[in-house]
């Protein structure tokens, strides 16, 4: 998941102090058992590039914090189904 910020970035100096930051502070998240099925979720549901990653970190800190994402990801299968513009 680093590699992937840090390869996208402008400055990736500037992105890796900016992450080693956030890994002091614990909230660095790298990459997560739940990014298959969140990926196939905004597949499904065709969201965005950026609406996705932000999807894919945010259950990504959610599992690290012990949530269920299972349920997590049912739940907004659910709501995403019902919208007419999920990103």
């Amino acid at each position: 998941r680093l590699y992937e910020i840090l390869k996208e970035a402008h400055s990736p100096s500037a992105m890796l102090n900016l992450k080693l930051r956030d890994m002091e502070k614990g909230k660095f998240v790298g990459k997560a058992k739940c990014g298959p099925k969140v990926r196939d979720l905004c597949r499904k549901h065709r969201l965005d590039s950026g609406a996705a990653k932000k999807l894919e970190e945010a259950m990504s800190m959610r599992e690290c914090m012990g949530k269920d994402v299972e349920k997590d990801l049912g739940l907004l299968d659910e709501h995403l189904a019902a919208s007419n513009a999920p990103s």
